[in-house]
């Protein structure tokens, strides 16, 4: 290692010269009697170069070590690769429902990181990342083509926000591939088809009883299914007539009011239940 000392008693030499302080922190010495500190590390190539952090002793040698190990922070970031960036990315989202969330991370281990997920962010290209979006429009999955390449821009924009590398080349690929065609799910919008539907539901003998209460009690909480089967017991309030709904991303508490049959539906689970944890995981049959 270099000291002040070391330095003050280096001879201006024929041709340049280096000498090594640590973690690859040089002073170079010209023939010219310049000290120039350096600090080598590979770029986003991968290959080997030279970062001038100032002259010396203008530059002093803690604050080129300061430098040195501020921009070896920035290098090592710069070394994250895609699996590593992905993982940071979905704890980063948050994601509450835990279907969606095994969803993207079935989307990503299926289709990216076989291909992706060795390679530092910062070396990947669009060239990269297209087959993989076209692959899947040649298989006919044009929807799915689609939301791919948003994960991945999702996935890259967070790199760039934390300095994993400097731009997003999932971005220019948007519309890469064939649009899907919009085809909306229909809906029962006659009274009597609806009446039918519940009537079938009531009536339906070889559905699971967690199921069947799920379908019975949906229609008039106007819940997603998630969160009318994960309820928990101690998340309905009989006395109240009031079924809470725990605080989303959003940091939002759902409050619902109960009317009579959904209180009936909710007490024939809760007596059905095991009464410890979810109120509709019950066994056995559901008739009424």
């Amino acid at each position: 290692m270099l000291t002040k000392t070391k330095i003050q008693r280096l001879k201006t030499p024929t041709k340049l010269e280096r000498h090594l302080d640590s973690d690859s922190l040089y002073l170079e010495v010209t023939k010219t009697g310049s000290k120039i500190w350096r600090y080598r590390h590979k770029n986003y190539a991968g290959s080997w170069t030279m970062k001038a952090l100032g002259t010396y002793p203008n530059t002093t040698l803690d604050q080129a070590r300061t430098l040195r190990d501020e921009l070896s922070s920035v290098v090592q970031y710069k070394s994250v690769t895609f699996e590593l960036a992905a993982s940071q990315w979905l704890d980063y989202k948050g994601y509450t429902s835990s279907k969606n969330k095994q969803l993207i991370e079935r989307r990503i281990e299926r289709y990216l990181l076989p291909t992706l997920g060795h390679i530092t962010v910062s070396h990947i290209k669009p060239r990269d990342t297209l087959p993989i979006l076209k692959q899947l429009e040649s298989d006919g999955y044009l929807e799915l083509a689609k939301r791919v390449q948003n994960i991945t821009s999702q996935i890259f924009k967070y790199s760039v926000q934390n300095l994993y590398c400097e731009a997003n080349p999932a971005q220019p690929l948007q519309g890469c591939t064939k649009q899907p065609r919009v085809r909306h799910m229909p809906g029962i919008i006659e009274q009597g088809a609806f009446a039918r539907m519940l009537s079938t539901i009531d009536q339906a003998s070889n559905l699971m009883p967690s199921v069947k209460l799920c379908l019975q009690i949906a229609p008039h909480v106007f819940l997603r299914s998630e969160s009318i089967r994960l309820a928990h017991c101690d998340d309905v309030d009989l006395d109240r007539k009031l079924w809470t709904i725990p605080k989303d991303k959003m940091g939002r508490e759902h409050v619902i009011p109960l009317t009579e049959p959904v209180i009936a539906l909710l007490k024939l689970a809760l007596k059905l239940s095991d009464g410890v944890r979810y109120c509709l995981m019950v066994s056995g049959r559901v008739s009424h």
